[in-house]
């Protein structure tokens, strides 16, 4: 059969229309805002969130990572769970993934790392 995933971009890590973001970026988001984090309040504790936007055909992956430093980054899928999940106008899907755990400590920072898949 055939597949109804839109067309990777030939040159991903290029920056075809001169704006400072991938091609795989911009494949990846669509329409799409940039992911953002926030936090959640549930029975007195706050959690980190994480919100992205993407194009719902995208053939991409997207996989969290986890530092407290900046320097060493750690998969994160496994702590996080989808809690909300609505179509957007222009083919583009918002995730919002809520950390399993109470946040704690100082700091605590979180990446998207995107692999295509071709």
């Amino acid at each position: 059969g055939t597949s109804d995933a839109l067309t990777l971009p030939a040159n991903l890590l290029g920056d075809d229309d001169g704006d400072g973001i991938t091609n795989l970026a911009e494949h990846a988001l669509g329409a799409g805002a940039f992911p953002s984090i926030g936090s959640a309040t549930v029975l007195g504790a706050s959690y980190v969130t994480f919100t992205l936007e993407r194009a719902a055909l995208a053939d991409v992956s997207w996989d969290l990572e986890s530092s407290t430093n900046l320097a060493a980054w750690s998969p994160a899928n496994g702590a996080y769970a989808i809690t909300a999940r609505s179509a957007q106008p222009g083919g583009v899907e918002r995730l919002t993934l809520r950390a399993l755990a109470p946040a704690s400590g100082p700091a605590y920072f979180l990446r998207a790392k995107l692999t295509a898949q071709p």
